[in-house]
């Protein structure tokens, strides 16, 4: 008995460790036995002082024993064989889940042990409006979320896009617009006797045929009225998007120092200070500015706009060659 004792003892911790269902049975065997054995004797020793009854009373716990220790095995036999996860395990990692920043739900769940590990997949919900890199780290996050509370669960994690209540139309537009892979700015929406008009800029490639880009903006207006629904006025204004890059080298030292020249003086006693970094390259189409400058800190992200787009536009009737002038404002240095 005190053999058995001791295996039973060390299988157990085993199967235990393991989750073999093998080692477990295993372990009940011994101690059946250690039970047989210690029922046997009380029932000889009752005997002996004279209870004859004991014996028989000794052979039905011991049918008794056995009986319910088939049953368990029993049990989690049917449990591995239709793969059931461990009791609890299940909401324990909804709930890691659901905790994860960026989640919004846990839409679907499977578990399935296979010995001492457990594999599955789940299924979270992310706001639809959120970048794919945003959408892939929240994933990388719920995979080592569930990995720090349960080192034994190895789960497939898929992020599903969901529309939230709290989107805004702009933000609708703008997924709509990068989902059809078409560039949209200057979105503007007003309401006009209760009812919502939207409008917006479509950058399409300039050689395109004004019929095939015609069908394309019209495309996004129809998509954006069905999301938004019918009684939504959607209009649209092409412009032409230039795909090709240019080639190009810097211009003489001279030209440059007189662009940046007449820069500063067209930005003295303004908003606009310190302008620096100024870059002057010849194209085929004409001359690229490039330029940096400083402005207030607390100045709108619109009026740094105006004042900067005022600038360009003096300098473009200064120096009728230049195509492409870029203001890149930065806040003064305090």
């Amino acid at each position: 008995m005190i053999v058995d004792f001791a295996r039973w003892l060390s299988l157990k911790r085993i199967a235990a460790a393991t989750k073999s269902e093998a080692l477990a049975a295993d372990s009940m065997h011994f101690s059946s036995d250690i039970v047989a054995s210690g029922l046997a004797l009380c029932g000889i020793t009752a005997a002996f002082y004279g209870y004859p009854e004991g014996d028989a009373l000794a052979a039905l716990g011991l049918a008794l024993f056995i009986g319910v220790a088939g049953l368990k095995i029993g049990r989690r036999t049917v449990n591995t064989l239709v793969d059931t996860a461990p009791k609890g395990l299940t909401s324990q990692i909804r709930s890691i889940a659901q905790s994860v920043p960026g989640v919004i739900a846990v839409e679907a769940l499977r578990l399935r042990p296979a010995g001492a590990e457990v594999f599955g997949d789940i299924a979270i919900t992310v706001s639809r409006t959120l970048p794919l890199e945003n959408a892939a780290a929240i994933e990388a996050n719920v995979a080592a979320a569930i990995a720090a509370g349960h080192p034994e669960v190895a789960l497939t994690v898929t992020a599903r896009p969901t529309a939230l209540d709290d989107e805004t139309i702009l933000e609708r537009v703008l997924l709509i617009a990068a989902k059809r892979h078409v560039p949209v700015h200057h979105v503007t929406l007003q309401e006009i006797d209760g009812r919502t008009s939207i409008s917006f800029d479509v950058e399409l490639d300039g050689r395109m045929a004004h019929g095939n880009a015609h069908e394309i903006a019209s495309g996004l207006e129809m998509e954006i009225g069905r999301e938004l629904g019918s009684d939504i006025e959607v209009e649209s204004h092409i412009e032409p998007l230039e795909p090709r890059q240019l080639k190009g080298h810097p211009v003489p030292e001279e030209i440059r120092a007189e662009v940046a020249l007449v820069l500063a003086e067209m930005s003295t006693n303004g908003p606009i200070r310190d302008v620096h970094s100024v870059r002057v390259r010849k194209t085929p189409d004409g001359l690229v500015v490039n330029y940096h400058c400083r402005v207030s800190p607390y100045l709108s992200v619109g009026e740094v706009h105006d004042y900067v787009d005022a600038l360009d536009h003096k300098m473009r009737g200064a120096f009728p060659g230049i195509v492409r002038i870029v203001g890149h404002a930065e806040p003064l240095r305090t």
